[in-house]
């Protein structure tokens, strides 16, 4: 490589993103959102678990639902 004819633009221009690349952001900019069902019915009537967990800091919050609906699961969300 000649010295004289390298610059830092010429090099990044060379750089390619993998396939897979997504911008990370900010927490909760991605949150992945799961119900476990068909479990026994508990005391207070319930038997689902929604799970969330956030993609970028993996912190995850679960809590037992009566039933799988939208705006049960939204609700517990917020």
């Amino acid at each position: 490589m000649d010295p004289e004819n390298y610059n830092i633009k010429n090099y990044l221009e060379t750089l390619t993103m993998p396939e897979n690349w997504f911008p990370i952001g900010q927490s909760f900019d991605r949150v992945g959102i799961d119900l476990v069902r068909l479990l026994p019915i508990t005391t207070q009537g319930n038997c689902y678990i929604a799970v969330a967990v956030d993609y970028l800091t993996k912190w995850s919050k679960a809590r037992a639902i009566q039933k799988a609906d939208a705006k049960l699961v939204a609700n517990f969300h917020l």
